[in-house]
């Protein structure tokens, strides 16, 4: 929470400080809800499901504006960032999942 604030005030993009606060409130609700009704192995399966999802929002991010930037066409930087969100998701997911 410190680091989204810090990046809210020190950013020069607003935004950015209230979307790094919004990805640790929502994964803390996520391992909340799913320990009210599973075990705890499936409370570390969620959270690790929603890290994965973070780094992979974190890449979709960078491979958005180093698109938008370079080319400055909306509509390929949203679709690089979304294939590139994918692509990262789903090798972050291969390297560190490991069979049960």
């Amino acid at each position: 929470m410190t680091l989204s604030y810090v990046l809210a005030v020190g950013s020069p993009w607003r935004l950015l400080g209230g979307a790094f606060a919004a990805f640790p409130a929502v994964m803390i609700s996520a391992i909340i809800i799913t320990g009210l009704d599973e075990d705890s192995a499936q409370v570390g399966k969620v959270a690790r499901g929603a890290v994965f999802g973070m780094l992979g929002g974190l890449v979709c991010v960078c491979a958005t504006l180093l698109c938008l930037t370079s080319l400055s066409s909306w509509i390929l930087s949203i679709l690089f960032g979304l294939a590139s969100w994918f692509i990262a998701s789903l090798t972050i997911y291969k390297i560190f999942n490991k069979p049960d």
